[in-house]
């Protein structure tokens, strides 16, 4: 799958919902945070970076994985967090080089081929006691009713 190719189908999108996205991912992170675990983080996916920023300082050390190239270079132009290591890998092929006690998928399972290996995956790669942390869409929310549509050309390259 050439996930630059896919991530591309949205730039022209992006402003147009930075704010609302940004706004809904901020207050995510929000009701999250009772329930981070202290120490490491690691996040799946990091599309426009607006997670990334806003999880990397509540963490000792945070790795983000993100599959399109085009997607993490976005990521580095706005500057990556100094406990920040950004891997450029598919999910399905990345090898942590440690355990987390954190692990983050925000609106990124509805994208995955095998979701249920991925989250085997990501059990796999908890600190005992860790957390996983996953939102996923919900269609039918006034925000997703109301956003500019992708019937101009953007597709699921699946």
């Amino acid at each position: 799958m050439d996930l630059d190719k896919y991530a591309s189908q949205y730039a022209h999108l992006e402003a147009e919902w930075d704010l609302v996205y940004h706004l809904n991912i901020q207050y995510r992170i929000a009701q999250f945070q009772p329930y981070f675990r202290s120490g490491t983080a690691l996040e799946l996916g990091t599309g426009g970076g607006h997670c990334t920023a806003l999880l990397a300082p509540h963490f000792s050390a945070m790795d983000s994985v993100e599959g399109s190239p085009q997607l993490a270079d976005r990521l580095r132009a706005r500057g990556l967090a100094a406990n920040l290591q950004l891997h450029v890998a598919y999910f399905e092929t990345f090898e942590p080089s440690a355990s987390y006690a954190n692990i983050f998928l925000v609106q990124v399972l509805e994208h995955l081929d095998d979701p249920v290996a991925i989250l085997r995956r990501c059990r796999s790669w908890l600190n005992p006691g860790g957390r996983i942390f996953v939102t996923v869409p919900n269609a039918q929310s006034i925000h997703r009713l109301t956003a500019p549509s992708c019937k101009s050309g953007c597709s699921d390259p699946k």
